[in-house]
C-alpha cells in the first residue's frame, strides 16, 4: 500500500505530461515566452526583411594621379537597399548578412590660377556583409541593443566619373559637364571588414524595426591600372552606412 503512494504522484506526473505539452502548442501564440517558448539560449530565429539607407562614403587619397593639386577632398552621400537575413545563435549573439546595392565614391576639387575642375566619382557595388552581432541585453525586451564584427564583400556594377570646370573669376563653365564611365580603372571585386551598432524594436510577435550603423573600411586595392601604369597608388574604399529596416521571424 505505501509504494503504491508513492508510485501514485510519479503517475501523475506522467499522465500530466503530454497535457502540458499540448497546451504549449495550443496556447503558445497566445501567451509568448508563458509556455517556456521564450529563447533559452540555442539556436531559434530565422529572420528576412529589407532595408534602406544612406552611404557616407570617400576614398584614400591615394586613388587621384596628382595629389599635390588637391585643394579640396569631400566625402559623398550614396543611396543604399537590399535584403536583409538573420539568424539567432543564442539568446545574445545573431549572424545578419544583406544583399544590398549601394553607392560609395568621393568628390575632390583642384585648382590653378584659372579655373577649378570638380570630379564625383561615382561607383555602385552588389555588397555581401556577414557580421556576427551581440545582444546587450536578454531576449524579452522589445528594445535589444546590439555591437557587431564582421567582413564584407562588393561586386563592382560601375563607376562613373562626373567632372565639371568653372572659370575661378566668374564660375561660368568651360565647356560643359562631361560623365565618363571608368569601370575598367577599377576592380571588380573588393573586400574588407565592418563594425557596426544597432537596435531591433518589436513591433509584433514576429515583426521587427531594425535601426543599424555600420562603418566599414576596405582592405583590398580598388584600382586596376593598365600594365603600362607605373602609377598604381593603393586605393579603399571608406565609409558609414546608416539604414532603417523590417524584419521577419520565420
Amino acid at each position: 500500500m505505501k509504494l503504491k503512494r508513492k508510485l501514485f504522484p510519479l503517475f501523475l506526473l506522467l499522465l500530466a505530461t503530454p497535457l502540458i505539452s499540448i497546451a504549449q502548442n495550443t496556447y503558445s501564440h497566445l501567451y509568448p515566452g508563458y509556455f517556456g517558448n521564450g529563447r533559452t539560449g540555442k539556436l531559434e530565429g530565422i529572420y528576412v526583411g529589407l532595408k534602406g539607407g544612406v552611404n557616407f562614403s570617400d576614398f584614400t587619397r591615394e586613388l587621384l594621379v596628382n595629389p599635390d593639386r588637391i585643394d579640396s577632398y569631400n566625402s559623398i552621400l550614396s543611396p543604399t537597399a537590399g535584403i536583409l537575413i538573420a539568424a539567432d545563435l543564442h539568446e545574445r549573439l545573431f549572424l545578419r548578412s544583406e544583399f544590398s546595392y549601394i553607392g560609395k565614391g568621393v568628390s575632390y576639387e583642384s585648382k590653378d590660377d584659372i579655373s577649378t575642375i570638380t570630379n564625383n566619382r561615382k561607383l555602385t557595388y552588389i555588397e555581401i556583409p556577414l557580421i556576427l552581432n551581440y545582444y546587450l541585453n536578454n531576449y524579452g525586451y522589445r528594445l535589444r541593443p546590439y555591437v557587431g564584427g564582421g567582413v564584407n564583400i562588393g561586386f563592382l556594377m560601375s563607376a562613373i566619373d562626373y567632372k565639371k570646370e568653372v572659370y575661378n573669376s566668374t564660375g561660368e563653365l568651360v565647356g560643359e559637364e562631361s560623365e565618363n564611365d571608368v569601370t575598367k580603372f577599377h576592380k571588380n571585386l573588393e573586400f574588407g571588414i565592418s563594425g557596426n551598432l544597432g537596435l531591433n524594436y518589436q513591433i509584433s510577435y514576429r515583426s521587427y524595426l531594425n535601426f543599424d550603423i555600420r562603418g566599414t573600411l576596405g582592405l583590398s586595392n580598388i584600382n586596376n591600372p593598365s600594365p603600362n601604369d607605373i602609377n598604381n597608388p593603393y586605393t579603399v574604399n571608406v565609409g558609414v552606412v546608416g539604414s532603417l529596416g523590417f524584419l521577419y521571424e520565420l
